[in-house]
């Protein structure tokens, strides 16, 4: 299979409060809105387009499947890479954004730029190198969670 690019544009994320959505987008990120209608809200993170769409407008697009409802649990996981993840836990917080968890030491993941996952040494097999300590919190809004890592 060929394909002609190779990064995601567009994530579509159901919600059943658009307000309540496009005011965490706008005033918690400091996003742009770009494209609104009655059913939808699209914002731009950098390299890719979040379109936040009415879960009752949401069952054409994914026919024959069907939408989850919130409550069923997670249904989506965002993770954003940032420099400090306690200023962004404080800048949450003044947001009254309520965190799921941390923040807290996580022993897995990857810090920018990635440290290597093997190493070679002299006449010797590659050995897997630990892996570094992150930093990260989670928040949930409209059943979608995110997750802040330190991206340093």
């Amino acid at each position: 299979m060929s394909w002609s690019s190779k990064s995601v544009d567009f994530i579509t994320l159901f919600t059943e409060d658009l307000e309540r959505s496009k005011a965490f987008y706008q005033d918690v990120f400091g996003l742009r809105l770009i494209f609104e209608d009655e059913n939808s809200a699209v914002f731009r993170f950098a390299n890719t387009s979040i379109n936040v769409l009415r879960a009752d407008a949401a069952a054409q697009l994914v026919s024959p499947g069907a939408v989850a409802d919130r409550n069923a649990g997670a249904r989506l996981v965002f993770t954003i890479g940032v420099d400090d993840v306690d200023a962004v836990c404080a800048e949450l917080a003044a947001h009254g954004v309520e965190l799921l968890n941390g923040p807290l030491n996580r022993p897995w993941g990857v810090r920018r730029p990635a440290s290597p996952i093997r190493a070679v040494t002299s006449g010797r097999s590659p050995r897997r190198c630990p892996a570094p300590t992150v930093r990260s919190t989670l928040l949930a809004v409209e059943g979608i969670q995110y997750s802040f890592l330190n991206a340093k």
